[in-house]
């Protein structure tokens, strides 16, 4: 509860410093969510189910080519299929809720269509659950741990304008949080995102 309180006051610190700075040197604010389709991979056969993610990005262009920004991204999926061993059968699922900063450039086509490039610090709050079953014979048990570092996302997509502050985002991404767990155990996990993503952005 309090790394989900942290982030959260993280973000609207963020989100509230670039909102009072467009009004002195930046041009333009933006506030855009999508949803992507991921297929993350833990490692070690780790079988993870393609999924859908939501995300939150604001940012703050100081020109018509380069913005700062900041978002909100979670993720959350588990194994295609219970795994077993000689003592249980058991269900690993992985979930994140992760912040990003960084920076964006774009190349404007025309007025209506732009390719980007975005990439920075991914600041990754990664929780790992197990749920246990020991064939019915006796009750199950699902035990949690969780951790939190910083990675790192890139990005690269185009946008098409509807109207002059509306637009679509369309885009593809790579997600890297490496040593998870690494304080705790001696086989720490990195866990790779690829991701393809499409949503709506609106400029203030």
């Amino acid at each position: 509860m309090k790394i989900k309180s942290l982030s959260a006051t993280l973000l609207l610190t963020l989100l509230l410093t670039i909102t009072a700075s467009q009004h002195t040197s930046a041009t333009e604010f933006y506030l855009q969510g999508s949803l992507a389709l991921s297929q993350p991979d833990g490692g070690s056969g780790s079988d993870l189910e393609l999924t859908t993610s939501p995300r939150l990005i604001a940012g703050l262009a100081f020109t018509p080519n380069i913005s700062a920004e900041v978002g909100f991204y979670y993720l959350y999926s588990e194994q295609d299929a219970e795994k077993e061993d000689v003592v249980s059968q058991y269900l690993v699922s992985i979930s994140s809720q992760d912040i990003l900063i960084g920076l964006k450039g774009q190349f404007n086509i025309n007025k209506r269509i732009a390719f980007y490039g975005r990439g920075g610090l991914l600041l990754w709050n990664t929780e790992l659950e197990v749920e246990e079953n020991f064939w019915d014979i006796i009750p199950g048990d699902t035990v949690s741990e969780d951790d939190r570092g910083v990675g790192y996302y890139i990005s690269g997509g185009m946008t098409i304008h509807f109207t002059e502050r509306l637009y679509l985002d369309t885009y593809l991404s790579h997600h890297q949080r490496n040593d998870i767990f690494k304080d705790d155990s001696d086989y720490p996990i990195d866990i790779t995102e690829t991701l393809g993503g499409v949503g709506l952005g609106f400029s203030f």
